[in-house]
């Protein structure tokens, strides 16, 4: 069980709030830039590590991917060990956010997938995670 989270001592500040590599591009002099900032603005910073690892867990690359990406950042950007501490937390809360996207635009993407099927998957990997983040949810 993780300790409890003092959310006011959490650092804030601009986000891009979608940090992950698809919004990414490395040019040929290997300058990072990027893009996509509708879901940017004011929040928790650690969101913007969430983030990240969210999308290397869904693609079977959080066990190579995370502890670089997160040196690189911290080499850049003050990040204190809570919010490292709370990013397993908002993982969970990105997948629900995420489920929510899917039911938000369904009527521009379209009811078929979410399936009785979808949301069972959906909700067996947020179990996954918070076993794996030994979370009580």
């Amino acid at each position: 069980m993780r300790p409890s989270l003092p959310e006011a001592a959490l650092e804030r500040g601009a986000c891009h709030g979608d940090l992950q590599c698809y919004h990414a591009h490395i040019d040929d002099a290997e300058t990072l830039t990027f893009y996509d900032f509708d879901g940017g603005g004011f929040g928790f910073r650690a969101y913007d590590l969430v983030v990240f690892r969210w999308c290397a867990r869904l693609e079977n690359q959080e066990a190579t991917r995370w502890e670089a990406f997160l040196s690189a950042y911290r080499a850049a950007r003050h990040v204190t060990d809570l919010d490292v501490d709370a990013v397993p937390l908002f993982v969970c809360a990105r997948h629900i956010w995420h489920m929510g996207v899917h039911a938000e635009n369904a009527s521009h993407w379209g009811y078929g997938g979410l399936s009785d099927e979808y949301y069972s998957r959906r909700i067996d990997a947020l179990r996954s995670l918070a076993d794996d983040y030994e979370i009580s949810i």
